[in-house]
């Protein structure tokens, strides 16, 4: 009889243990669940503010400084020509931003002509080689392809404001269900430790969106950035 109470006892603790212990682990789980979902919101603010810093910078770049040009014209010039060319210029400019807030027909266009067509604004001031292999009809969402032409604007935005280019080659090839976007320019470069808001803004994002980027630079050897996007995400 007192065996079975002392073994009655044992079975006992042991399930008050396991139970103690899968309460402890759902609670460690549960606070990394909530660091994972804390480093994704946080991540997700950066990139948020550094898009209104981007926007912000469009609008004094490409809108204010035309408009005071204009207004400057306007006082001193009677070249009616030369103001219509800088107003019309203005409204590109203005059409350009509104694309690029909210692009039409996202849904429907495929994800390599939207990359593709991010690099035409740097048409004819620089060199733009396009080249694309072996790419299925794998449906995007609008969501991901958003997040993809963000990335892509940013790069663009590196090229045009640091990297002194005046060649950038684009590839998009697909292997094992990945998407590989490939951007090089003939540019400066820059040191591998030298990452700036806009690198952290690309990282940001595509840690959204579960991808991932390699850049290879050096100074005065150009910079190759390689994006890797999982098919049907």
């Amino acid at each position: 009889m007192f065996a079975v109470i002392l073994v009655g006892f044992f079975v006992i603790h042991l399930i008050r243990r396991n139970l103690t212990q899968e309460n402890k682990r759902k609670q460690e789980l549960s606070l990394l669940e909530e660091k994972h979902l804390k480093d994704l919101l946080n991540k997700h603010v950066r990139t948020q503010e550094h898009e209104r810093e981007r926007i912000g910078s469009d609008l004094h770049d490409a809108i204010s400084n035309r408009l005071n040009m204009i207004l400057l014209k306007l006082r001193v010039s009677n070249n009616k020509n030369d103001i219509e060319e800088d107003i019309n210029e203005t409204i590109n400019a203005v059409r350009r931003i509104a694309h690029d807030l909210n692009p039409p027909m996202i849904d429907k266009i495929p994800i390599d002509v939207l990359v593709m067509a991010q690099f035409d604004r740097l048409l004819p001031k620089y060199e733009v080689r396009k080249w694309s292999k072996s790419l299925s009809k794998t449906i995007w969402s609008p969501d991901l392809k958003i997040q993809v032409i963000r990335i892509i604007q940013e790069l663009v935005n590196n090229i045009v404001k640091h990297s002194q280019a005046t060649l950038i080659t684009v590839k998009l090839r697909e292997r094992n269900r990945q998407l590989f976007i490939v951007v090089e320019d003939n540019g400066i470069g820059f040191s591998s430790d030298d990452k700036g808001m806009g690198l952290k803004n690309i990282e940001n994002r595509l840690f959204i969106i579960e991808g991932s980027f390699k850049i290879k630079s050096e100074n005065n050897k150009g910079t190759k950035v390689i994006i890797a996007l999982y098919n049907g995400i």
